[in-house]
């Protein structure tokens, strides 16, 4: 994440963002969150985004999970980022569950262990606006597996062509 200040702008870690609940870790009163950089997709990678909200159409989200994955040429997983949401007081990787993806490849067995890992890694609280933690967790067992397969198909996929255009 990019932020601009009087004084220059400077490049953050997203995960270090915030320091608590609402509370970012920079000043609001002097910087300016300007954008993010997001690597163009590389062949061998895929990443997957999976929301669950109330029906109501609260802007809000029950749980949401992403993952972005990279397989070697033998198509083992080579590395891995997963994050849930609101799964804490600050957003943040689950690392735990994504040790339990590397060097391996997406069977039944490597997605029960990514999903007790990541029980691990989340701290899912119950909400009034929300939902109990409890169907939070049961929600975590159906979308990991979803995201991650997905996730999975992304990068066994070939990478389209785009063109670099500049918009004016």
């Amino acid at each position: 994440a990019e932020l601009a200040s009087a004084d220059g702008r400077r490049w953050l870690p997203v995960e270090s963002l915030f320091k608590g609940p609402g509370e970012p870790a920079f000043d609001r009163q002097a910087e300016i969150l300007v954008r993010f950089a997001i690597p163009q997709r590389k062949l061998g990678e895929g990443a997957a985004f999976w929301r669950v909200m109330r029906p109501q159409g609260l802007a809000i989200a029950i749980l949401n999970v992403a993952a972005w994955l990279r397989l070697d040429d033998s198509g083992k997983i080579e590395a891995a980022r997963l994050a849930v949401g609101p799964s804490g007081p600050v957003p943040r990787r689950a690392r735990t569950a994504e040790g339990e993806l590397l060097g391996k490849d997406l069977s039944a067995s490597t997605l029960s262990a990514a999903g007790r890992a990541l029980r691990q890694d989340v701290q899912l609280r119950t909400s009034p606006h929300r939902a109990t933690s409890d169907y939070r967790y049961h929600l975590l067992d159906h979308l990991l597996p979803s995201v991650l397969q997905a996730a999975w198909a992304s990068a066994t996929t070939p990478v389209p062509l785009v063109s670099k255009q500049s918009h004016a």
